[in-house]
């Protein structure tokens, strides 16, 4: 190389001062984007909080474990379904816990009701819907029965219900006292920071026919509630009207109003929390109303009362989504030719289906639709574990359900095994009462038709 001159060095391999300056822009970018997000996780978990009424401790131990698992970039997954919140409130964990990869979840209380009332819930429901589901419960129905339905456990919760509940929820009946339990868990739970839409419903009479988040995904937000037949007005529904008067001293204001089904709403997680927490607070503030079914009254009243709090829309039970049997007269359904699926007047298919015992022939094909395990369990079990005679037994009910012959009753009996010690069978009503384990057989009356059957002990 000639002396005094300077060796040729592409340029290619050099880093500009532009470039570099370029570079250390974007990276100091990059990090104060980042600050950024982590302290909008830290503001909207804070906002979370202070927005819950008197948290109780392990709601806070449980939202700070929460918050340092998302700070790390994970979420509380189904990795550990069992590793959840102690007891709080009268509610005790129980079973496994659902994944919290949904964005959806239906909660319900499942107290006194037989395996196949809420068998046939989770299976409508989990074939309709990848929502997740926590039923409060007295007992958890057995992993068993779960398998023999094929359905997904891993997105299923029983939490059991420590009972006595606390004062005064505990001489409240359950059917009123469950919106203190909503409201309880809903908080606990943390459920607003970890789904977008709730549904609360009753368990034992609502059966699926198609996704309800999926419909409620292109309604407005809020709560969604839905009233009985148009005929069935406020001051035509003699309970509710009644519960108004005693309770408020109102009802002409609601009078003619449509009367709206207390036992499933569903819709934004904050709004039904707010919907969860205004009835229990009515429920609690009105002790002296304290009757079976008052929480029908205070439902219309909070969602009818001029600033509720939250966004309500009311849906027609012959035109929305949800239908509401406990007035449509009997023999007027209106069926799908090919699926059974009932239908409303335009011909579209209702999402879901309210108050539907009310209707022996069409809880008959629900039953026979969700419930394959029973059908299996027919073709190979038989009565030999019960002692069947003419006769009847009163008191003791556990549950009611539809009945072919009194082998259906057997068979429904025993997947309840620890609850259920008998049944009564009415052959001209085609229909079974489950009964509790301690009931008396009485002697058969001249001319009826009922049989009853008492489990052989063991």
């Amino acid at each position: 190389m000639p002396r005094g001159k300077a060796s040729a060095v592409p340029s290619h391999d050099l880093v500009t001062p532009r470039q570099f300056c370029w570079a250390c822009v974007c990276f100091l970018a990059s990090v104060l984007v980042l600050q950024i997000c982590i302290l909008a996780v830290l503001l909207r978990r804070l906002s979370e909080l202070q927005s819950l009424a008197a948290p109780e401790a392990t709601a806070h131990a449980v939202a700070a474990a929460a918050l340092a698992q998302q700070l790390e970039g994970s979420l509380v997954r189904a990795a550990a379904p069992n590793l959840r919140a102690a007891a709080v409130g009268g509610v005790a964990t129980a079973g496994s816990g659902p994944g919290f990869d949904g964005r959806n979840l239906a909660l319900g209380v499942a107290v006194g009701m037989s395996a196949d009332s809420v068998l046939l819930f989770l299976s409508s429901l989990l074939r309709a819907s990848d929502c997740d589901v926590t039923l409060l419960v007295d007992q958890p129905l057995d992993a068993s029965l779960l398998q023999a339905e094929d359905l997904d456990q891993g997105r299923i919760t029983f939490e059991t219900i420590a009972r006595p509940l606390p004062a005064p929820w505990e001489a409240w009946p359950i059917e009123d006292a469950r919106y203190w339990l909503f409201k309880e868990y809903l908080n606990r739970a943390q459920v607003q920071s970890k789904y977008d839409r709730v549904q609360l419903s009753d368990v034992d009479d609502v059966a699926f026919q198609a996704d309800p988040f999926a419909w409620l995904a292109g309604a407005d937000a809020g709560v969604h509630a839905f009233a009985g037949e148009p005929s069935q007005l406020v001051r035509t529904d003699a309970k509710v009207a009644d519960f108004l008067r005693e309770c408020y001293g109102v009802g002409q204001e609601f009078a003619s109003k449509q009367s709206l089904a207390a036992g499933y709403v569903l819709g934004a997680a904050r709004a039904v929390a707010k919907y969860a927490d205004s009835v229990a607070a009515e429920l609690e503030s009105h002790q002296g109303c304290q009757r079976q079914g008052v929480h029908e009254a205070m439902h219309n009243y909070v969602l009818r009362r001029e600033d509720p709090g939250f966004a309500v829309t009311i849906h027609e039970n012959r035109r929305g989504p949800v239908w509401t049997g406990g007035k449509v007269p009997k023999g007027t359904l209106i069926l799908d030719r090919d699926s059974s699926a009932v239908l409303m007047e335009d011909r579209k298919q209702y999402t879901v289906l309210h108050q539907y015992t009310e209707h022996e022939d069409l809880w008959r094909r629900l039953t026979k639709r969700f419930l394959k395990s029973h059908h299996e369990r027919l073709a190979v079990l038989d009565c030999s574990a019960f002692d069947v005679e003419p006769g009847d037994m009163p008191g003791f009910d556990l549950d009611h359900v539809p009945a072919e012959t009194s082998k259906d009753c057997c068979v429904a009996c025993l997947n309840d095994a620890t609850n259920c010690g008998g049944f009564a069978f009415s052959e001209g009503r085609r229909h079974c009462w489950l009964k509790l384990v301690g009931g008396i057989r009485r002697t058969a009356k001249r001319g009826d038709d009922m049989l009853a059957g008492l489990k052989i002990p063991r």
